[in-house]
């Protein structure tokens, strides 16, 4: 009879057992989105009866605790991990997920040229195979979801996870001089990265951000036209594989999406997949040039003006022969000159719609 029992209580539990296990979502939550009970409420609304899924909101609670919420995830085995916010929060979510994975441990130091990513062990790639990353486009910029054609819907996403669209996506990586000796000298970006006039125009931008009625589109533009009014162009040399380049520049963009500073479709060549920097050198180009070209930046369209150069590089050296030059890296300020930027070939499972 007891063995009777034991059998029993066996075929009771075995559907359990042959239960596929429930994959994980985290939606890690910028604290500073506009409206973000709406935004809470549609992720409840859609992933509440997701078959085969179980989610969890984590909300940033501080400055830098969006990497730390990534990171541990990542390490906890969730399957999926959405940025909700703009392409800052996304940023620090692909930071995190990078330092779990442990690729910053495997990086040279800015002295070593070039920076070849290629070189990082296969063992670093396989891990980051393990977990996709989405984006829910709830900042003021929302630039990389303009080239990943991602909606600020949490219906959109479900229908993105649901049909498996998915894609293995570049990122870049950048070794620059810290802005304090206790800040990181590497960081990682999606979207795009600038040396020059860009880091300058963030500056303004983080100080008109807590204090401006402007939308973020003409906060952006506001900031550039206070930057061309007091940025000097400085004298310049890069080194890539492809092309090299020295003179008086305002500004290197080095690019995966296609859009920075709101919409502006700066790197019209970009591909989030193929394997490449897609670089734009702004050298002598004056305010009034800039203002006539926002129509075709807005449209995303090739600029034909002899300081306006385009090229594709997997590795390249910036040096400022005047004054350290500010770097931005999606959005955010990060260090000075001199730097080196690489890409990191298809590397990251991410939800697209393209």
């Amino acid at each position: 009879m007891g063995n009777d029992n034991k059998c029993t209580n066996f075929a009771l539990l075995l559907p359990i057992f042959l239960q596929p296990k429930m994959k994980k979502i985290a939606f890690i939550v910028s604290s500073l989105i506009g409206q973000k009970k709406k935004i809470l409420t549609d992720i409840n609304t859609h992933f509440s009866n997701l078959p085969g899924y179980s989610y969890q909101i984590m909300e940033t609670q501080r400055a830098k605790h969006a990497p730390e919420l990534a990171r541990q995830a990542f390490l906890e085995g969730y399957a999926c991990i959405i940025a909700v916010g703009g392409d800052g929060t996304l940023n620090e979510v692909v930071n995190g997920v990078l330092l779990g994975a442990g690729v910053f441990n495997h990086l040279p130091d800015l002295v070593n040229q070039p920076l070849r990513t290629a070189n990082l062990p296969n063992a670093v790639f396989e891990q980051l195979k393990k977990c996709v990353i989405g984006v829910y486009p709830a900042g003021s910029g929302n630039d990389f979801s303009r080239t990943a054609q991602v909606l600020r819907s949490a219906e959109h996403l479900k229908q993105l996870i649901e049909n498996n669209k998915q894609a293995l996506v570049d990122v870049g990586i950048g070794l620059f001089t810290p802005l304090a000796a206790a800040e990181t000298a590497c960081r990682a970006f999606i979207n795009a990265t600038d040396v020059g006039m860009g880091g300058s125009a963030t500056f303004f931008l983080a100080q008109m951000k807590s204090k401006s009625w402007l939308s973020p589109t003409l906060q952006y533009a506001k900031a550039i036209v206070q930057t061309f009014l007091t940025y000097q162009k400085q004298e310049v040399a890069f080194t890539g594989e492809n092309f090299s380049w020295q003179g008086k520049m305002m500004s290197l963009v080095m690019a995966n999406g296609k859009y920075f500073g709101s919409g502006l479709g700066i790197a019209p060549y970009a591909d989030l997949s193929d394997g490449q920097l897609s670089a734009v050198v702004l050298g002598n180009v004056s305010l009034w040039h800039y203002l006539s070209y926002l129509p075709k930046l807005r449209r995303c369209e090739v600029i034909n003006n002899p300081q306006v150069r385009y090229f594709n590089d997997e590795c390249i050296s910036v040096q400022s022969l005047g004054q350290p030059l500010y770097m931005q890296m999606d959005g955010e300020l990060v260090g000075t000159t001199p730097v080196q930027v690489g890409i990191m070939k298809q590397c990251l499972p991410m939800l697209v719609a393209v």
